[in-house]
């Protein structure tokens, strides 16, 4: 064999060596078997995420649900915040939590990134006379729902919209472009929110403390603290008297800490003899912690002696069990006159506000107005005003 037909074989199977193993390349991206980024070292500690083919509305739907999908790898190999693969064969729209388990045990994904298109549309808006066109407004909104592969779990989800008026030569072009900018977009919402770098599978749910084991009412109200600690991003906390089916107090922590959470309780609010709080993180596990209730009504009762310098003054003290930083509904017995006769047609009970002890001594006690300070504004309470 001559040297030139030697020369021409080995090209020939350079050629073939450098590009096998481009074509396999291409097919494991495409099959959902190869990641989407070159970080694969850092596969320990950022996530992997599975990519759901984007489910279309309609005509318009399918072309923004392909373009926003064939988006997606390049975006997120781009941010470096996560690896990613497309699993082409699935339709997200009849996945269960067991199903989504079973697929992050497969491909080896910490979760799985689905898709809708809620709107894809095209609407004439306006013709203008003058340059002889007619104007087109484009929208495309699509819905996203990750869910973690350890139990299926939904952890988090958003719905992204664009839309803008455009000649009506450019709305397809424009529609295109939408679909390619909500999917960017997403990623950059999703990381913002704090989803990546997680070990999801040390999910735990949220741990609340409290340092009172009973509630106890000597007076109308008591404030006391509870502290929830998570590390999965933004938890909710809720505080629910007795059978109540809306929480009386909520709170949320938008990010990993730990959130102590100042509770002021009267004895009217309560549904029963227990308080429960509830925290829920991101990812939906929640955490209860519930309190008994001891004493349903007060048992330490007074009257304002004297209101002055922004105090009020209460003719109960340390003798009969008032402490530092106790609560107390300031209430008055408001008669109710008929105009014309002039008669007394009864009374009722008003609440005017509530004080707390500053100084306590044995048989009167110094407040303010709680939530304010010395100073502060005192003039609704009258003297003989009930204290309770």
């Amino acid at each position: 064999m001559s040297n030139t037909k030697l020369v021409i074989v080995f090209a020939i199977l350079a050629i073939l060596a450098f590009a096998l193993p481009l074509q396999a390349r291409e097919s494991r991206i495409v099959d959902g078997d190869g990641l989407l980024t070159e970080d694969t070292e850092l596969a320990g500690s950022i996530w992997r995420l599975g990519l759901c083919p984007i489910i279309p509305d309609d005509e318009y739907g399918f072309e923004v649900a392909n373009m926003a999908y064939s988006i997606w790898p390049g975006a997120f190999a781009e941010s470096k915040a996560f690896s990613a693969i497309c699993i082409d064969d699935l339709d997200p729209a009849t996945l269960s939590p067991n199903d989504i388990v079973e697929i992050g045990e497969a491909y080896g994904v910490d979760a799985l990134l689905c898709g809708r298109v809620i709107q894809a549309k095209f609407r004439t808006s306006a013709w203008t006379a003058f340059s002889n066109t007619v104007r087109t407004e484009v929208r495309v909104s699509i819905a996203f729902d990750l869910y973690e592969t350890h139990t299926g779990t939904l952890i988090w989800e958003r719905t992204l919209k664009k839309d803008r008026t455009v000649d009506a030569s450019e709305a397809a072009v424009i529609l295109r472009r939408f679909a390619g900018n909500v999917a960017e977009d997403m990623v950059h919402v999703l990381i913002d929110d704090g989803i990546t770098g997680r070990d999801l599978s040390l999910n735990e749910p949220p741990e609340i403390n409290c340092p009172l084991t009973t509630l106890e009412f000597s007076t109308s109200a008591i404030q006391f603290s509870v502290v929830a600690l998570d590390d999965s991003g933004t938890f909710d906390v809720k505080l629910y008297c007795g059978e109540a089916e809306e929480p009386l107090q909520e709170m949320t922590c938008n990010s990993p800490s730990m959130l102590q959470i100042p509770i002021v309780l009267a004895w009217q609010d309560l549904r029963g003899d227990e308080v429960t709080v509830v925290a829920t993180d991101s990812q939906g596990l929640e955490s209860h912690l519930v309190l008994p209730v001891a004493i349903l009504r007060p048992q330490i009762t007074g009257q304002i002696a004297n209101v002055l310098a922004g105090l009020v003054i209460i003719n109960i003290g340390s003798n009969q069990g008032v402490e530092s930083g106790m609560l107390f509904t300031v209430e008055r017995d408001i008669e109710i006159i008929d105009p014309r006769s002039g008669e007394c047609l009864g009374s009722y009970a008003a609440d005017i506000g509530i004080i707390q002890a500053l100084l306590v001594e044995p048989e009167f006690s110094v407040c303010h107005l709680f939530g304010g300070g010395p100073g502060d504004s005192v003039d609704d309470f009258h003297i003989s005003d009930t204290v309770y």
